[in-house]
């Protein structure tokens, strides 16, 4: 089973499911079964009727969750995927696939680095990239700074904001 992310909280009356720490949101139709639970070990089955980006993150919606309540029952719990259910172009954007990444910059293509791992925050997900200098770079792999991820080659193309480099290097020499 493959992460998808955490039911936040309830959106809306009518049982939709913000869900936050979204690494990537593969294509999933209607009907699809997930797994809702602390791990892909406890848990238990549902259906998928939809989902969609939102925000940095997605809305979520189940079969047979119809309430604040229904919801609220379900926060701070994982949704998981069976890989069976995502494409191979989707795969690519999950943890076990992308380290080793190539990380390169949107704005003029230049390399900054490797994915060397991947860290499950409680806000979001981040790559560790490390450059050719040996330094760290920690990147939020959020759909807002990441633009692309492809298999063939293995590159993931960002464009931060401005700063965020910044602030990785003033780290890199305290």
């Amino acid at each position: 089973l493959l992460y998808i992310g955490t039911i936040s909280k309830p959106h809306g009356i009518h049982g939709s499911c913000l869900v936050g720490n979204v690494t990537a949101l593969p294509s999933l139709p209607p009907g699809t079964p997930v797994h809702i639970g602390y791990s892909e070990h406890f848990g238990s089955k549902a259906i998928l009727d939809h989902i969609e980006p939102y925000r940095n993150g997605a809305l979520l919606t189940l079969r047979g969750v119809d309430s604040i309540e229904a919801v609220d029952a379900l926060r701070e719990q994982g949704v998981f995927v069976d890989a069976i259910h995502i494409s191979s172009d989707d795969r690519s954007l999950f943890d076990e696939v992308i380290t080793g990444a190539t990380v390169r910059l949107h704005s003029d293509g230049s390399v900054l680095g490797s994915v060397r791992e991947v860290w499950s925050l409680p806000a979001q997900r981040m790559i560790v990239v490390e450059t050719a200098e040996g330094n760290e770079l920690l990147i939020p792999f959020v759909p807002s700074i990441v633009k692309s991820v492809t298999q063939s080659p293995l590159e993931i193309i960002i464009d931060p904001p401005t700063g965020l480099l910044d602030i990785n290097e003033e780290g890199i020499h305290e």
